[in-house]
């Protein structure tokens, strides 16, 4: 079991890195004694553009954050190692337990909690688990994706993206499938739609990640490129803008056959609405898409800026792309 450790500061000011490599995983998630009412954390890094700042903060201060007032005040303990940003919302109303201010936390064992920020109580206010040893799904074991970064498992490594209107929190979770002994196993990628109030899936989720681009790239065959759902490492966190999730793909290690990808899904239906791929005729390219500066204005063009993680081997020509979303299309801008 791993532990979440609770921390004394201010809940929205201090981020939590959401790439954490250690083995052994204290994670500490900072706010006031009581956090404050009107604070949420409903996406990686606080907001769209991705800033990890809080300009409206009001109680940190240089004076405050010390040794003696800024610190571990409980933990809680999970089933797996935490990469994924956890998120917050307050007064959530869960049936049967009264109305909680809570902590959305996602594992690397498959895992999503809602706990109550405050501790009380201790156990999770509800847990969901995508894994199911009976039917030989599992999380991905480290040594199958042949990169060190994230060990010994594979489950759920972005994080998730809250929508409070609706009350659904989006996540990506990663298994690999084995039904049986007779039966080569399969990787699967699959977007789940989860209501706030219980874990439940929503919308008929989940669903799996399937795309194709034509092209001559990377793993590619007959004229058509696949994604990958063991090769592609979602490497920025969910974001949702007008009415869309926007999930993005790069390579674990740089191991081949990879591509960058981005994908855009339907928020109501989770139905696939867009598809690119960054590199379909070339060399791999990976790209950790921070999906930033999305407007939400869904009848305007939306501007997602991403970074090339590899500018020098791609035909792009700066390591800055910006991918336009119209009407559900993506495509390469600059």
């Amino acid at each position: 079991m791993r532990r979440l450790s609770i921390g004394a500061g201010a809940f929205a000011c201090q981020p939590i890195c959401p790439r954490l490599l250690s083995l052994r995983l204290i994670l500490a998630f900072l706010f006031l004694v009581r956090p404050v009412g009107n604070a949420q954390v409903l996406t990686s890094q606080y907001d769209n553009a991705r800033t990890s700042a809080i300009l409206t903060e009001t109680i940190l201060t240089p004076a405050n954050v010390n040794a003696g007032r800024f610190g571990k005040i409980f933990s809680l303990r999970v089933d797996g190692d935490i990469y994924a940003q956890p998120l917050y919302l307050p007064r959530v109303e869960i049936p049967g337990k009264g109305t909680h201010n809570v902590i959305f936390v996602a594992t690397e064992h498959d895992s999503v909690y809602a706990f109550d920020a405050e501790g009380q109580p201790a156990e999770p206010l509800w847990h969901v688990n995508f894994l199911n040893a009976g039917a030989g799904i599992s999380t991905v074991p480290g040594r199958d994706v042949a990169c060190p970064f994230i060990t010994p498992e594979i489950g759920i490594t972005p994080t998730p993206v809250i929508d409070s209107q609706s009350g659904t929190l989006y996540v990506l979770a990663r298994t690999k499938e084995s039904p049986g002994l007779l039966k080569s196993g399969r990787y699967a990628q699959r977007l789940h739609a989860l209501a706030i109030t219980t874990g439940a899936e929503k919308f008929g989720g989940p669903v799996e990640i399937k795309a194709s681009v034509k092209g001559r790239g990377a793993g590619g065959s007959l004229g058509e490129v696949p994604f990958d759902p063991l090769r592609e490492l979602p490497r920025a966190g969910l974001l949702l803008a007008g009415g869309q999730v926007y999930l993005t793909w790069g390579s674990s290690c740089d191991v081949s056959p990879y591509h960058g990808w981005v994908m855009a899904y339907d928020a109501h239906t989770l139905a696939q609405t867009g598809v690119f791929n960054t590199s379909p005729d070339i060399a791999p390219v990976a790209v950790s898409l921070a999906a930033i500066r999305a407007s939400l204005d869904a009848a305007a063009p939306r501007e997602l800026v991403g970074k090339d993680a590899n500018p020098v081997s791609s035909l792009l020509s700066k390591a800055d792309i910006g991918v336009t979303v119209t009407r559900g299309t993506l495509a390469v801008t600059g």
